[in-house]
C-alpha cells in the first residue's frame, strides 16, 4: 500500500505548487478547445440528463465564466489561502454542470481536473496526496488494462509501433507480423509495471521513472514529429509528467524530532474518516470494472487511446446528401459505389470544429445523428449503424442498424441516460441548427 514517509512534512508546499501547475495546464487544455465549453452550434449538444435539453444558452456562458474564474483564482492563491479554496470549488461545480448540460464535455482530462480539483479543496497534505496517488495509479491501470485488446494491439498499438521503427529509418513491414503483435503488448505491459510499482513505497521510485519515460515516449509518439494529434493530447501529457514529480517524485528528507513527530502524528489523526472526496476518489477507481457490461462510460474507466468502445456510423443516403449545409459536407466520405451510403465522419467533424475527439458512447453519438436528421429534414434519408464494443480477443462486435430519425430516436430513449440533442435555442421549433464556423 502506499505509506506516508516523514518526507512527507513538506506536501503542504508541494500541494500548493501542484495546485497551481494544475491550474495553469488546465487554462491551457481548456483555452484549446474553447469551443466545446460555450454555447456553440458548431456540433450538436447531448446534455447527460432529459430536462436539461432545454437549458438556455446563457446557463453555458455561466458555467465558462465559472471555469475561467476558479482557475484564475487557484492559479493566483494556491491551495493555503480561501480564495484559493473557493476557485477550486468554484471549478469544480461549474465543470460539472457543463458535463451535465453536453456530455461531449466529459473528456477524460476534464473528468480527471475535476476529481483533482475536489480533493484539492477538501483535503490537506498527507491525505490529499494519498488520494491524488491513488486516483493516477487507478489511471494507469485502468489504462493499460483496456489496452489488452484486439482492436488496440492490431490497431492503434501498431500505428504507435510504425513511428518509433520510422524514427530509426526502418519501416513496421520489416518486422514479422507475430513480433508486431509482441511488440504492440509492450505498451500495455509498460504501463501496468508503471501502476504496480507506484503502488508500493519500496518500488516507487522506479515507478516514477518508468512513468517519466511513458509520457515522454507518448508525447514524441503523438507530437508533430510522430501522429500529429491535437495540442490538448500533448499538454494533457505535460501535466502527467508535472503530477508524477510532485505525487511520487523526489522529496527532501526531514529528520524526525520530537516537534515535528508530533506534526506528523496530527497529520495522520486529520486524515480519518470519510467525505466526498473520498467518495469520488473510490468510484473513480472502483466503477471503471463495470464498463465492460455497459454500465460505466469508456472515458470515465480511463479508456485511453484503446477503440474497443462501441461507436455509432452515421449514414446518409446518396439522394440526400445534397441536403447537408456544404460545411457539414466536408466531412461525408465517398462510397465506394453509387449505390452506398455516404458516411457521416462525426469523429472528424467534432475534431476540426471543437478540437476535441467525439465523446465515445454510442447514445452521444445517436444523438449527433439524431440531430442532423432533424435539422436537415432527412427522415428515413439517414441511418445509424451502431457497433457494439469489440470482442477483447477477436474484435468482433455487433451490429444494430436504425433506419430513420424515428428509429434513432427510439434507440436514443433505450439508454438509462439521456441520447436526445439539446433543444430551444436556435429555431422557432426548438430544433439544433448547424452554423458554420
Amino acid at each position: 500500500m502506499l505509506l506516508w514517509n516523514h518526507d512527507e512534512l513538506a506536501t503542504s508546499q508541494r500541494q500548493a505548487r501542484l495546485q497551481r501547475a494544475w491550474a495553469a495546464v488546465a487554462l491551457v487544455l481548456f483555452a484549446a478547445t474553447w469551443r466545446l465549453w460555450t454555447p456553440q452550434e458548431l456540433f450538436p449538444q447531448v446534455p447527460l440528463l432529459a430536462p436539461i435539453r432545454n437549458v438556455p444558452a446563457w446557463f453555458d456562458w455561466l458555467g465558462a465564466v465559472g471555469i475561467v474564474v476558479g482557475l484564475l483564482l487557484s492559479l493566483a492563491f494556491g491551495a493555503r489561502r480561501f480564495l484559493g479554496r473557493a476557485g477550486l470549488w468554484v471549478f469544480a461545480g461549474s465543470a460539472a454542470a457543463m458535463f451535465v448540460f453536453d456530455q461531449h464535455r466529459l473528456q477524460p482530462w476534464a473528468y480527471q481536473f475535476v476529481l483533482i480539483a475536489v480533493v484539492l479543496s477538501s483535503r490537506d497534505g498527507l491525505r490529499s496526496f494519498c488520494l491524488l496517488r491513488w486516483l493516477a495509479i487507478a489511471i494507469y491501470f485502468w489504462s493499460a488494462l483496456g489496452k489488452f485488446d484486439h482492436t488496440f494491439l492490431h490497431g492503434v498499438g501498431q500505428q504507435f509501433l510504425a513511428v518509433i521503427t520510422n524514427w530509426f529509418g526502418l519501416t513496421i513491414d520489416v518486422v514479422p507480423p507475430p513480433a508486431r503483435l509482441f511488440l504492440a503488448c509492450v505498451f500495455p505491459t509498460g504501463e501496468l509495471i508503471v501502476a504496480v510499482t507506484l503502488g508500493f513505497q519500496p518500488t516507487r521510485r522506479f515507478g516514477f521513472v518508468g512513468a517519466v519515460f511513458l509520457h515522454v515516449m507518448l508525447i514524441a509518439v503523438l507530437g508533430p514529429w510522430g501522429l500529429n494529434h491535437q495540442l490538448g493530447v500533448l499538454v494533457w501529457n505535460v501535466f502527467f509528467l508535472v503530477q508524477a514529480w510532485f505525487l511520487f517524485g523526489p522529496t527532501i528528507q526531514t529528520p524526525l524530532t520530537s516537534s515535528n513527530q508530533q506534526t506528523v502524528s496530527r497529520a495522520v489523526a486529520r486524515i480519518r474518516g470519510w467525505g466526498t472526496a473520498e467518495t469520488l476518489i473510490a468510484m473513480a477507481i472502483m466503477l471503471p470494472a463495470l464498463e465492460p457490461w455497459g454500465y460505466w462510460d469508456h472515458w470515465m474507466s480511463w479508456g485511453l487511446y484503446s477503440t474497443r468502445a462501441e461507436r455509432v456510423e452515421v449514414q446518409i443516403h446518396p439522394l440526400a446528401v445534397f441536403r447537408l449545409p456544404v460545411e457539414l459536407r466536408a466531412f461525408v466520405r465517398e462510397p465506394k459505389s453509387s449505390d452506398d451510403w455516404h458516411v457521416l465522419e462525426i469523429d472528424r467533424w467534432s475534431l476540426s470544429t471543437l478540437r476535441a475527439p467525439v465523446y465515445p458512447q454510442a447514445r452521444f453519438q445517436l444523438g449527433v445523428a439524431e440531430a442532423v436528421g432533424i435539422q436537415n429534414d432527412l427522415g428515413g434519408l439517414i441511418q445509424a449503424i451502431h457497433w457494439g464494443p469489440s470482442n477483447r480477443w477477436s474484435g468482433a462486435r455487433t451490429r444494430t442498424v436504425h433506419r430513420g430519425v424515428g428509429a434513432i430516436q427510439q434507440a436514443s430513449d433505450d439508454s438509462w441516460l439521456n441520447g436526445r440533442p439539446r433543444i430551444g435555442r436556435t429555431t422557432n421549433h426548438g430544433d439544433w441548427r448547424f452554423r458554420a464556423k
